[in-house]
């Protein structure tokens, strides 16, 4: 394994590590709107999902711009070929 994906690694570890604990120590209940819905909910859930959704939106990001780089390399080398 290399240095950089070592840092990587425990850069990813210290950042969940950190939003864990930021969302645990936020128990207190809000109240959250969205469009025509409410409820009353503690913050850590409101935090956690909030978290997941960007988690979830970075990775469909990646995986679709991966995609179309792979299929943009395999366009240019059919056409090389």
């Amino acid at each position: 394994m290399t240095t950089a994906r070592k840092l990587r690694i425990v850069l990813l570890l210290l950042v969940s590590a950190l939003m864990l604990t930021l969302v645990m120590q936020n128990r207190a209940p809000v109240e959250a709107h969205f469009l025509w819905m409410s409820a009353e909910l503690p913050v850590f859930a409101l935090l956690g999902t909030t978290l997941l959704g960007g988690f979830v939106s970075g990775a469909v990001t990646v995986l679709l711009l991966t995609r179309r780089k792979r299929k943009r390399d395999a366009l240019r080398a059919s056409v090389d070929a």
